[in-house]
């Protein structure tokens, strides 16, 4: 199978430079559908079976109302599981833009969808899909060091038994993926980004934000992080297969 996962900021594109960024940052008021339909034509050519989504919008007027990731599923022809990314009940929810913002994963094969919120953080919900033969989660974490941590131990502890688990996402690691030991090896996970590729900012990579960590008992066959700049990430994919 082939997961690919992309925060696709979104849709708002790929400034192309830090002074971009400033200079544009408008576009987090009003998104089109330009980059998403970049991102769905990727999707396809990639041949992904899942698809994970950080920074989805599921619907706000930034969109237009548009539901970017029942749009992507529908283009894709796959099965959305999604959730907002912050805590549930809290103010944020209710206030517009941001309680639209949310991460999602698109599969060929329905699974079940659970939450875990996480005890610290603005950004407080990680999302799992539940299949067959595997679990995926799904993570935006915190930009502070010290609330990544504490993120880290608490998932580290809610996932500790699961078998056959897949954990992907922005984990904002920008002290390196050192800060990521001792999660790896609590729920013996490896990182088949040997090479320390970078991931961030896609016009000029320059730190590794963005992960696909796989249990030991899964095979990886293939991993790459292409030059795709739809964003102001570049997406991570991998090929593997469940040992029986």
């Amino acid at each position: 199978m082939r997961i690919m996962i992309y925060n696709i900021a979104y849709g708002t594109g790929n400034p192309g430079t830090s002074f971009g960024r400033v200079f544009t940052s408008h576009r987090y008021l009003r998104s089109g559908r330009k980059n998403i339909d970049l991102i769905a034509g990727f999707a396809q050519k990639c041949r992904a079976d899942l698809v994970g989504l950080i920074e989805a919008d599921l619907g706000s007027f930034r969109t237009g109302g548009e539901d970017q990731v029942q749009y992507l599923a529908d283009t894709l022809k796959m099965t959305p599981a999604s959730a907002v990314k912050y805590n549930a009940g809290v103010l944020v929810n209710h206030t517009p833009i941001i309680s639209k913002q949310a991460n999602a994963l698109l599969s060929k094969e329905p699974g079940k969808l659970k939450k875990h919120y996480m005890p610290a953080g603005f950004k407080r919900m990680a999302l799992e899909v539940e299949f067959a033969d595997f679990h995926v989660v799904l993570v935006h974490l915190a930009l502070s060091r010290q609330v990544r941590q504490m993120q880290l131990d608490f998932l580290g502890e809610e996932l500790e038994n699961r078998k056959n688990l897949i954990i992907g996402g922005d984990f904002n690691t920008f002290n390196g993926e050192k800060e990521l030991a001792h999660f790896k090896k609590r729920l013996h996970l490896k990182n088949p980004n040997t090479i320390g590729q970078f991931t961030y900012p896609s016009w000029r990579p320059l730190r590794q934000l963005d992960y696909l960590l796989f249990s030991k008992d899964i095979e990886v066959t293939g991993f790459s992080i292409p030059d795709f700049r739809a964003s102001d990430h570049l997406p991570v994919i991998a090929d593997f297969e469940i040992k029986k």
